[in-house]
C-alpha cells in the first residue's frame, strides 16, 4: 500500500491507514509504504520515501499494488508510480481523494489513467464521482465507490437544541471551503429577525479565514463564536450544540467532506453545495443541496424554516440519511474485498505459470 499515513492527520492519511486497516482484517498481508511528510513535515522525507517505494516497486515481491491518487502536481507522482507498477507487470488500485482531476481535465491525470492501464481498479468516494472519473478519462473502466462513512462512527441524537438557534462551520478554514457563506448564512438570519447564532471550528488556514473571524467577531459579538480546531470531546460538544451545518465548499479537490458525514451522524441536516459526493451524500433526506448559482443564505434559510417547524422529524430524517450509507457502505466494502482477493487468486495463478515456464 502506498500512500501518507498519519501523522499528520488529513483526509487521504486517515483514508489510507482505515483501508489498510480493513484488509489486514480481511486476512490480506498489507504492507504499508508511507509517502506522506511525516511528524517532521520535511520534504527531504517525501522525497527520500518516494525513491524508497520506487525502488521497491522494480525489485520487491509484491504482486499487487494500492496507490492512494496524488492530486494537482502530485498527480505525476502517483503517475511515475502506476508507470513503473505496469512495467513490473503488477496488479494495480487506485484510490482517489480529490475531485480537481475529476472536474476538469488534467494531462498529469490522463497519464496517470493510460499509466495504470483499463485493467486497474479505481476506488471514489460515490457511485457518481467515479462514473464522472470514467467519463472524463476513458480508459479507466473499472471503478468502485468506497465512501468515507467507514471513518465515521453513528452518535446518538440528544434532540432539539434549546435557545437561539445555532449553525454550524467546520473545516479547514478558508475562503474556498465557504466560511464566507457561512458568516453571511448568519448575518442574513439576524436580518429576518431569527434569533440565531454561528459556532466556527477549525484552523485559520488562510489570511481570508483570520480576518473573517476577527471581524466576525467585532460585528457579530455573541452571536458568532470561534473555538480554533477540535478534537475528542470538544469535536462531539460542537456537533451537539447545532441545530444546522453550514458546507458551502468550492474547494476545487473537494470530494465529499467527511465533516457532512459527521453531522449526519449526529442527527444534524446540512446544507451545502452540491460538487463530487457532497449532494448524493447530503441526498433526499439530510437536508438541502444549493446549485452553484444560488443564493446560498437563502438556501440555507428555507432548511433552518423547515426545521423549526419539525425539528424532530427533521433531525430524524437526516440520521436515518447516515444509516443508508452505513448500511451501503457494507456492500461495497464486501465488493472491495471481493476485488482483492480476485486479484490475489489471479496473481497468484500468473506467479505459477511464470515460475514453472521456464521448464
Amino acid at each position: 500500500m502506498i500512500g501518507p499515513f498519519p501523522p499528520p492527520v488529513h483526509g487521504q492519511s486517515a483514508a489510507t491507514l482505515a483501508t489498510a486497516e480493513m484488509l489486514a482484517d480481511a486476512g490480506f498481508d498489507v504492507r504499508r509504504c508511507d509517502t506522506g511528510e511525516g511528524a517532521s513535515g520535511g520534504r527531504m522525507t517525501r522525497i527520500t520515501r518516494l525513491l524508497s517505494v520506487m525502488m521497491r516497486i522494480m525489485t520487491g515481491s509484491e504482486r499487487h499494488i494500492y496507490i492512494s491518487a496524488n492530486a494537482n502536481l502530485g498527480m505525476s507522482i502517483t503517475f511515475l508510480l502506476c508507470l513503473l507498477a505496469r512495467i513490473r507487470g503488477r496488479a494495480l488500485t487506485l484510490h482517489h481523494h480529490a475531485y480537481s482531476y475529476i472536474g476538469a481535465r488534467s494531462g498529469w491525470a490522463a497519464g496517470m489513467a493510460k499509466a495504470a492501464g483499463p485493467d486497474a481498479m479505481h476506488l471514489t468516494q460515490c457511485s457518481g464521482m467515479g462514473a464522472e472519473l470514467a467519463a472524463r478519462y476513458p480508459v479507466i473502466v473499472r471503478t468502485l465507490p468506497f465512501s468515507n462513512v467507514g471513518f465515521v462512527e453513528k452518535q446518538t441524537d440528544n434532540g432539539p437544541q434549546q435557545g437561539a438557534f445555532t449553525f454550524g462551520h467546520m473545516s479547514n478554514l478558508t475562503e474556498d471551503k465557504g466560511l464566507g457563506e457561512a458568516v453571511d448564512t448568519l448575518r442574513k438570519a439576524l436580518s429576518d429577525g431569527m434569533d440565531a447564532r454561528l459556532v466556527v471550528a477549525g484552523p485559520c488556514s488562510d489570511d481570508f479565514a483570520t480576518r473573517t473571524v476577527k471581524a466576525a467577531k467585532q460585528e457579530l459579538g455573541q452571536r458568532f463564536e470561534y473555538r480554533g480546531p477540535v478534537y475528542g470531546a470538544d469535536k462531539d460538544a460542537f456537533f451537539k450544540d447545532l441545530d444546522l451545518f453550514l458546507f458551502p465548499t468550492r474547494y476545487r479537490n473537494e470530494t465529499q467532506g467527511i465533516v457532512v458525514l459527521e453531522a449526519l451522524s449526529y442527527g444534524v441536516p446540512v446544507a451545502a453545495y452540491g460538487q463530487c459526493c457532497v449532494g448524493e451524500t447530503v441526498g433526499p433526506e439530510g437536508g438541502v443541496v444549493a446549485a452553484n448559482d444560488d443564493d446560498f443564505a437563502g438556501v440555507a434559510l428555507q432548511l433552518a424554516a423547515a426545521y423549526a417547524a419539525d425539528p424532530a422529524g427533521t433531525r430524524a430524517k437526516a440520521h436515518r440519511q447516515f444509516q443508508r450509507h452505513t448500511e451501503t457502505h457494507q456492500r461495497d466494502l464486501d465488493a472491495i474485498t471481493a476485488h482483492f482477493h480476485q486479484v490475489a487468486v489471479r496473481m497468484s495463478g500468473s506467479a505459477a505459470v511464470t515460475q514453472s515456464s521456464p521448464q
